[in-house]
């Protein structure tokens, strides 16, 4: 896990890149990502379909999104996703899934 400044030292080399960056983002052992503009639907009867505007989720359906954030990633590096206390308490689950970035991953 790399502190603030750890974070700060890997950008400033070029080795890591998140794009756009914010410094009000910046945690003491993470950086924090927005959530993006572009959302699928996906259910088991329907499979996939873009979203737009407001949209109350059914049984059976979840969403996946992307961030506002590109990150690229250094080979030396994994990154791990998790997500905020605050939204879990209000039942937001961030992934279900494996949270690593891979080495050397850009996106």
């Amino acid at each position: 896990m790399l502190s603030d400044v750890d974070i700060l030292r890997y950008i400033k080399l070029g080795e890591l890149d998140i794009f756009p960056f914010n410094k009000a983002q910046l945690q003491p052992a993470s950086y924090d990502v927005r959530l993006g503009e572009h959302f699928l639907l996906t259910s088991i009867n329907t499979g996939y379909s873009p979203l737009t505007g407001e949209y109350l989720l059914n049984p059976g359906e979840f969403i996946l999104g992307e961030t506002a954030e590109s990150i690229q990633v250094p080979l030396s590096l994994v990154c791990r996703i998790e997500g905020k206390s605050s939204w879990a308490r209000r039942g937001l689950v961030v992934h279900l899934t494996a949270g690593f970035v891979d080495p050397g991953w850009i996106g």
